[in-house]
């Protein structure tokens, strides 16, 4: 079994966000700034323009 670091494993997550033009909403984009800034992300790692997001919607 490998271990991966969570860091690693989040910077991937944000790389395929990214590459694959996943859209998310404007709260799920709150939630990956709070992750990232627990291993001392800034926002534009996170946030860099890549990411499309969407405004959050009321069902």
């Amino acid at each position: 079994m490998t271990h991966v670091d969570p860091d690693l494993g989040f910077r991937l997550l944000l790389r395929v966000l990214k590459a694959y033009q996943i859209t998310i909403g404007a709260s799920r984009l709150a939630r990956y700034r709070d992750l990232g800034e627990r291993p001392g992300y800034d926002e534009c790692v996170v946030e860099d323009g890549g990411i499309d997001v969407r405004p959050d919607t009321a069902d």
